[in-house]
């Protein structure tokens, strides 16, 4: 059978209007890159874990010995499996044996994860660490054997520049994250989770899922902690400029237009947050009081709101979308802290209320009340 990976382009000229021999004309093949950007985020993961896993084994042996066991096992097949690999590649499908070889190394990988986790015998590790280089050994041969498949001869040294810059690039990336400077590191976080935001969006995909993924293959690096404690202020301040970004796309001038859809919106919120408090009361036996507590620090609508009318108005929904819940969120940001300091004006007017909001059982003095939360 015939596969992608096994099939050579037409003979003819490359398909692209771009200067043959080039990256960029490299890139232009979907097949390639595909697989390029596929495996060079695998070599990121695989660096990264070469990297900090001595760092492990020294932090929980002290042994410099074994140290230097753990990185022969990571990089030992690549000097003696890399021969075997390229006739091996020569006999069967790449394309299978490069899906064969990343499933492998994927597998060993969390096997690797969960040996660490439960810092289980080190014999272990070192087998597992001796297979994903196996498999690494094994794959190489394979992906160099099938870049003439998936792109034209005049784009091969393009190519063959990018799997380079890829290979040697990863490692750098791998001691950048794990550096310990606090600069540089956050340059690289940073730089790593736009640049997949870009290649995201440049496959069609959106922006942050290539950043959420970066994000969760960094979360569980040994650096994860700090890059979480760094990216607490940028992220409150690129939060800060989106809100900031949608206050600037309303126009103040259409607010009077959805004045009664406003307050009708409010209306209802009040009703239903009444409601959600008697009946949250009724179930756990509050008084009067804790139900209006409930239904007045409930009362207001923030961050997630906003986001959907942006959301609204990038995908050309009605236009009125965008004034309606900005006049909204402001009047309930307005209401909601004044209603819930005299919530006991509410609690007068409930089912079991009395003058002065203390009427009700005795559970409702002691119970807790939840803090205002913005939805």
């Amino acid at each position: 059978m015939t596969t992608a990976a096994n099939t050579p382009p037409p003979a003819a000229g490359p398909p692209h209007g771009l200067a043959p021999g080039t990256a960029r004309a490299a890139l232009a093949y979907p097949k390639f890159r595909l697989v390029f950007i596929g495996l060079a985020l695998s070599q990121i993961g695989t660096w990264m874990q070469n990297v900090t896993l001595p760092a492990y084994i020294q932090d929980r042996t002290g042994s410099p010995a074994l140290v230097g066991v753990t990185i022969a096992v990571q990089l030992g097949p690549l000097l003696f499996l890399s021969i075997p690999g390229g006739a091996l590649a020569d006999k069967v499908s790449k394309q299978k044996l490069m899906l064969w070889m990343q499933s492998i190394s994927a597998l060993l990988t969390l096997g690797t994860a969960y040996f660490v986790a439960s810092d289980a015998s080190l014999v272990w590790i070192f087998i597992v660490q001796a297979g994903i280089g196996s498999a690494n050994a094994l794959n190489a041969p394979a992906f160099q054997a099938s870049m003439p498949l998936l792109v034209h001869r005049s784009d091969l040294p393009g190519a063959i520049s990018l799997n380079s810059a890829m290979i040697n690039g990863t490692r750098v990336v791998g001691r950048l994250i794990n550096t310990p400077d606090d600069e540089i590191l956050t340059i690289s976080f940073l730089g790593a989770a736009v640049l997949m935001a870009g290649v995201s969006e440049w496959f069609g995909v959106a922006d942050a899922i290539g950043a959420f993924m970066v994000g969760l293959m960094l979360g569980s690096t040994t650096s994860g902690k700090r890059i979480l404690k760094l990216v607490h202020p940028l992220r409150d301040a690129f939060g800060a400029i989106f809100f900031f970004v949608f206050g600037l796309s309303i126009n103040p001038g259409d607010l009077p237009g959805v004045v009664w859809p406003v307050l009708i919106a409010v209306a209802l919120t009040l009703s239903m947050n009444v409601i959600s408090g008697i009946t949250a009361a009724r179930i756990y036996r509050f008084g009067a009081q804790p139900a209006a507590n409930i239904a007045t620090t409930l009362l207001a609508r923030g961050e997630f709101a906003l986001i959907l009318a942006t959301m609204a108005a990038a995908a050309g929904l009605d236009a009125r979308l965008s004034p309606f819940i900005a006049g909204y969120v402001l009047l309930l940001a307005i209401m909601a802290p004044l209603a819930a300091k005299q919530s006991n004006w509410l609690a007068r007017i409930l089912p079991g209320g009395t003058s002065g909001g203390d009427g009700g059982d005795a559970g409702a003095s002691g119970a807790s009340v939840p803090e205002r939360v913005s939805v």
